[in-house]
């Protein structure tokens, strides 16, 4: 399956609602998404405060295990709790790991009102992610559980605990948790077409086909919403002038 947050223009909205074979659409990557010829920016020069653990890693996530062991193909959503910091210190990899495979079990059971449990309330990622997801509802629709392909994540800019801001003798919380600085992850995904299926999971001939498929970058920002949980605010991709496999070398 495809990713979350990109590469679809608004007119993509009806793609669904046009519902041929081969019609224009995406799933994951939908929504707010720019490209930029940058390997890998913005970045920071402040020594990070919390442990950039997990910078690197290679097949970050896709299919393992019969189709029935699929986290999108249970009947309840997988746990959202990889998605918040431990004390002063939040893992950026697990977080897209967690929200990808959360967003996979929303698509496979299309539900509008959980999009902000993975994207930023209020993003334009969030609003196209919703209004795809009630189309796919009001037709009866969804994505089969295959997991989105995680080629290769690493962190960009590591997300930093808010330190004191005088008089205050202690760094602010969000619902309790340590409030962050948004962090940057730079992800390369495998995007691909995919077939909608009915709700007894019978295929629909219907087919959700993203604009662009391939092995593709981006430079994901993940941010805290007020209940202190990270979810994803934006999504560049990126079009490095050596290649995506360039990107992996900047370790």
């Amino acid at each position: 399956m495809t990713k979350r947050h990109t590469t679809i223009a608004a007119a993509l909205l009806v793609a669904v609602l046009l519902a041929a074979a081969g019609c224009g659409g995406g799933k994951h990557q939908v929504g707010n998404s720019t490209s930029t010829t940058s390997a890998d920016s913005p970045t920071t020069s402040a020594t990070p405060t919390s442990a950039p653990s997990g910078n690197t890693t290679t097949t970050v996530l896709g299919p393992s295990g019969p189709p029935s062991s699929y986290p999108a193909a249970q009947a309840n959503p997988p746990s959202l709790a990889c998605a918040y910091p431990t004390g002063t210190t939040v893992n950026l990899i697990a977080v897209l790991k967690c929200l990808t495979t959360y967003r996979d079990w929303v698509w496979s059971h299309p539900n509008p009102t959980l999009v902000t449990n993975y994207l930023l309330a209020g993003s334009s990622a969030a609003t196209t992610d919703a209004s795809l997801l009630s189309q796919l509802r009001q037709q009866g629709l969804h994505a089969p559980p295959t997991p989105a392909v995680i080629d290769f994540a690493r962190v960009s800019r590591p997300a930093t605990p808010t330190a004191a801001s005088p008089p205050a003798s202690t760094p602010p919380k969000l619902n309790g948790y340590a409030e962050f600085s948004a962090g940057l992850v730079v992800e390369v995904m495998t995007v691909t077409s995919f077939p909608l299926l009915t709700a007894t999971g019978a295929a629909s001939g219907k087919q959700f086909t993203p604009t662009e498929t391939g092995q593709l970058a981006y430079l994901v920002d993940l941010s805290q919403a007020p209940n202190g949980q990270f979810v994803e605010n934006s999504a560049t991709q990126l079009n490095p002038p050596g290649g995506i496999a360039s990107l992996e070398d900047q370790k």
